[in-house]
């Protein structure tokens, strides 16, 4: 995993943990993370597969949904339901944004229950 990818999960940990602390669901908490990440990493594997045009176009798309509030309100809804038409219809996977989520979610349970230390 690069650096820079590694620095941005770190960077939506706290965005995570603040919506869970405004009362924000956990599925949508977490699929604003999710969103946050399509919009901040050049997905390799999306470049790889479909080209430099569709990491743009779901990074614009993941962004729009955010700027309208995120996946919570109607507009993001709406916004998010298209981004996953377009991801399907085209064929576009942003598998480095899950992986960069699953260790944001870890990060978040070890430290909320650290791992116990032995001697």
């Amino acid at each position: 995993m690069k650096r820079r990818h590694l620095t941005t999960a770190l960077a939506v940990l706290p965005t995570l943990r603040a919506a869970r602390t405004r009362g924000v669901p956990e599925e949508v908490a977490q699929l604003d993370a999710l969103l946050t990440l399509i919009a901040s990493v050049d997905d390799v594997r999306v470049e790889q597969d479909r080209g430099p045009l569709a990491v743009r176009l779901v990074q614009q798309d993941a962004a729009a949904v955010l700027a309208a509030g995120g996946c919570g309100t109607d507009e993001g809804r709406r916004l998010l339901a298209e981004l996953d038409e377009e991801t399907v219809r085209y064929g576009i996977c942003p598998a480095a944004s899950g992986a960069l989520l699953t260790v944001v979610l870890f990060l978040d349970s070890v430290d909320e229950h650290p791992l116990p230390i032995t001697a």
